[in-house]
């Protein structure tokens, strides 16, 4: 899916967007999206990673929820379904672009400015930023629910493992950086690490 939004509220570390869409094409948990922080091509590009989704549904849409199946026909259903949504999404900036080759991974020094485009990354700009596993480290000192932090780990190492010209090396580096960071947190860790080994289990027995 091929995000297309605009910036409605900003912080320095997060960062909330707009978007029209169908709702199978709505942008997935975990999804990396890049946002310029002021007007301009010279400005640095946040990379955020997508933690909340907001599909929002119009009044008509509300009375169709609440009426008994046998009362809501197919082609309403199959309209609704094929109509664009207003989705709203919130990012947490994971670090800075700062040219095709480079990245940072601390939050910006401020807040992207108001209506300013937010893009998914592409495939090269997920498996460059990623390739570091710093990114882990960013999540972690974000303030949010462990919970939160730690789905939103696994999905991204989850997209980003297959874009690594080397999958298993990818996730056993991110294992290692979350065991450093995690070291007097074992219960947390250890879930963290059976997640991933679970995945990476189940990825093998589906090839």
């Amino acid at each position: 899916m091929s995000l297309n939004g605009k910036v409605a509220e900003s912080k320095v570390d997060e960062f909330t967007f707009v978007t029209r869409t169908v709702q199978e094409n709505a942008p997935a948990f975990g999804t990396l999206v890049k946002v310029r922080l002021r007007p301009g091509v010279d400005s640095p590009i946040a990379i955020g990673a997508i933690y909340d989704i907001n599909i929002r549904a119009d009044s008509y849409l509300r009375t169709l929820a609440l009426a008994d199946n046998g009362a809501i026909k197919e082609a309403e259903l199959r309209a609704y379904r094929e109509s664009t949504l207003e989705i709203v999404g919130s990012a947490v900036c994971l670090g800075i672009k700062l040219d095709d080759q480079t990245f940072t991974y601390e939050k910006p020094s401020r807040p992207p400015s108001l209506l300013e485009e937010v893009i998914s990354c592409s495939e090269d700009e997920v498996r460059r930023f990623t390739a570091d596993p710093q990114f882990i480290r960013r999540l972690l000192n974000w303030l949010a629910a462990p919970v939160v932090q730690d789905d939103l780990i696994f999905a991204i190492v989850r997209e980003a493992r297959a874009l690594q010209p080397d999958p298993e090396a990818f996730v056993q580096n991110c294992a290692l950086e979350l065991a450093q960071r995690l070291q007097d947190d074992f219960l947390r860790l250890d879930a963290l690490l059976r997640r991933f080994s679970n995945y990476l289990y189940w990825s093998k027995k589906s090839l």
